[in-house]
């Protein structure tokens, strides 16, 4: 048995038709079989069309899927790209927003500095403020010293001239202008007068003005009438 196929029909018929003068029986044969090859071939493409058309109809479905694939990243696109602008409008907010923080804290830097300057200062004439007030303090306290033993002193001397100036009044003592002038009654020589004047830590009377002559003399006026008056007694 001879096999045929489609694709080397055109060389086989010519051979069989040369075979055919000279066997019928072979011709016969040859044609039953091409024809069961022929319709062999037609159910293959038949199949084959099948299978295009299922791979078509697959192909299909997967190039809408795609397309609808497609569009959902174009819309997820969008979508990104949306947000992609908004957070470069955030982006640019946060650096405006940065660099004015970044100025205050820079002028508070200043500020802080320029605060910490002045505490230094003050701190250094309150220390010297300091030292001053103790010095003030301790000059406070000797002075108060001094002023303590000077009122002893004052004391001293004020009870020492009291007695001095009880001791005096019961003597001839006047006073006139701060000054006191002790009135002599016994008559004794301008060297004797002196001399008992220089005993009693004091001088002879110096006539400064009118007034304290007319005082002198008025006062000794006094005393000698009242030395006449006991010697008449």
């Amino acid at each position: 048995m001879q096999n045929v196929s489609l694709n080397d029909q055109g060389p086989d018929l010519s051979d069989l038709m040369v075979g055919c003068r000279r066997k019928v029986v072979k011709l016969f044969y040859i044609d039953m079989s091409f024809y069961v090859q022929h319709t062999k071939g037609s159910s293959k493409a038949e199949m084959e069309m099948v299978q295009l058309q299922t791979s078509y109809n697959n192909l299909t479905k997967e190039r809408d899927q795609l397309q609808t694939s497609y569009n959902n990243l174009g819309k997820e696109r969008d979508q990104l790209q949306t947000s992609y602008n908004n957070l470069g409008k955030e982006r640019d907010q946060l650096q405006t927003s940065y660099n004015n923080l970044t100025k205050e804290r820079d002028q508070l830097q200043t500020s802080y500095n320029n605060l910490t300057k002045e505490r230094d200062q003050l701190q250094t004439s309150y220390n010297n403020l300091t030292k001053e007030r103790d010095q003030l303090q301790t000059s406070y306290n000797n002075l108060t010293k001094e002023r303590d033993q000077l009122n002893r002193k004052l004391d001293d001397i004020t009870k020492d001239l009291q007695r001095k100036l009880q001791g005096l009044q019961s003597q001839e003592l006047r006073y006139f202008s701060g000054s006191f002038y002790y009135m002599s009654s016994s008559e004794k020589s301008w060297e004797e007068s002196r001399n008992d004047c220089r005993q009693k830590g004091t001088d002879l009377v110096i006539i400064n003005s009118s007034g304290e002559q007319v005082c002198v003399h008025r006062e000794q006026h006094v005393i000698n009438n009242s030395t006449d008056v006991d010697n008449s007694m």
